[in-house]
Formats: C-alpha cells, sequence, structure tokens
C-alpha cells in the first residue's frame, strides 16, 4: 500500500469519526459521544498530537466516571 493510499484511508476515517460525534452530541447519545472522543484522542497520537489528546482525555474522564457512578447509584435506589 502506498503513502497515498494509507493517508487517503486516514482521512476517511477521521472524517467518519468526526460526523459521528457531530451526530452523537446534537442527538444526545452521550455514551456513544464519550466513545468516539476517546477514540479521536487514540487518532491524534497516532499523529504525534500528544498535547492535544491528553486534554481530551482530562475534560472527558470526569464525565466518563461521573455517568458510571449515577448509574450505579439510579439502579441501587429506592422504590
Amino acid at each position: 500500500m502506498s503513502l497515498q493510499q494509507h493517508v487517503g484511508q486516514a482521512a476517511t476515517a477521521v472524517e467518519q469519526l468526526l460526523r459521528a460525534l457531530w451526530h452523537s452530541e446534537f442527538q444526545c447519545r452521550y455514551g456513544s459521544y464519550r466513545t468516539a472522543i476517546i477514540l479521536l484522542a487514540d487518532v491524534g497520537l497516532e499523529f504525534g498530537l500528544t498535547r492535544r489528546c491528553k486534554r481530551i482525555l482530562e475534560e472527558i474522564m470526569p464525565q466518563v466516571s461521573g455517568s458510571d457512578q449515577e448509574t450505579l447509584d439510579e439502579s441501587h435506589a429506592p422504590i
């Protein structure tokens, strides 16, 4: 596979990921949004964007851990 084909595939994948991010946020599907943000950070690492990826993950991690706790609290709430 040539470098140009590899770059084209990466661009297509990132475009699809960004589209999924936009749709999930717009449709309030926050679980999908959080997953896509983490995947975006992973892609950024592959392109050498370490500082930006660290910032993305620092912003999303409190939401991820907070949503898990809320789900646990709701499932054990008294009737």
